[in-house]
């Protein structure tokens, strides 16, 4: 929506280096490098709130991870990462700014093939995804001190392109923290990084920006525009830092390629 998680930035350009062993964390695979994360996710469904709708209101959605590193062959083995997003309005729903609060965006690991999200209600979706293996949780990091105007304690924010009774697409940023309590302790400590920073001081560890909008939704569900229907859908994109270290084999290689380049120029020179 510590939650848009996850392309490689560094291109290491050692030829020789390419053989390093992949980075597995909790049965997922973030690429050889590690180092840096982006996770793509796309939203299939999510709830909208009509315009004066008060605080408190809670917003709900849900999806699956589309591509980790720009990879959508991310798994170990067979699987696949599905999530789900909770938050409340922390003002009251207007036009051109919707501020939410209590962000919770829950990751599930699932052995199964892709569900068909299609033939069963948004409810029931929900319902199946809450009942895979938990594999991280990020909540909201207050963002209060990067926009104006928010009321404290808002952890996301979303700019409205269009709002009505009929329409609505609009475009989000806000920060997460890993969750130490919920989900594989590997991940946990893996994502947990507090290099983000929240412009007063502190640190998150996720990066999230997301695209809504009212263009898709399931044929399952009823929308009549009616705040708590799922009437929306879109994609987000989370960005952080890791706590990976690279393994001494991965090093010697790295070694190995920058010294095979500097051979090569050598001879070139030569």
């Amino acid at each position: 929506m510590k939650i848009s998680y996850i392309a490689s930035v560094l291109a290491l350009g050692l030829f020789a280096s390419t053989n390093a062993s992949a980075v597995v964390v909790g049965g997922v695979d973030f690429g050889a490098t590690g180092t840096f994360q982006h996770i793509e996710t796309a939203t299939f469904a999510n709830t909208f709130i009509a315009p004066g709708s008060a605080v408190g209101t809670q917003t709900i959605g849900y999806g699956k991870v589309s591509t980790i590193n720009s990879s959508s062959d991310y798994c170990a083995g067979s699987c696949t990462l599905y999530y789900t997003y909770s938050a409340e309005l922390s003002q009251t729903a207007g036009v051109p700014v919707i501020n939410l609060t209590n962000s919770v965006y829950s990751f599930y690991l699932s052995g199964a093939s892709d569900i068909d999200f299609y033939t069963q209600t948004s409810a029931q979706n929900i319902a199946y995804i809450q009942a895979q293996s938990e594999w991280v949780r990020l909540t909201g990091h207050d963002i209060t001190p990067l926009i104006f105007p928010a009321p404290a304690g808002t952890d996301y924010q979303i700019i409205t392109l269009t709002y009505n009774a009929t329409s609505f697409q609009g475009l989000g940023s806000g920060l997460a923290d890993v969750d130490q309590n919920w989900g594989l302790a590997d991940v946990v400590s893996y994502l947990d990084s507090d290099q983000v920073t929240d412009g007063s001081g502190g640190f998150a560890d996720v990066t999230i920006t997301s695209s809504v909008s009212s263009a898709e939704r399931n044929p399952m569900d009823t929308c009549t525009f009616l705040t708590g229907q799922f009437c929306l859908d879109g994609t987000a994109n989370l960005r952080g830092s890791t706590n990976y270290v690279p393994e001494p084999g991965g090093l010697a290689l790295l070694g190995l390629g920058a010294l095979g380049l500097g051979v090569l120029r050598r001879r070139k020179v030569a």
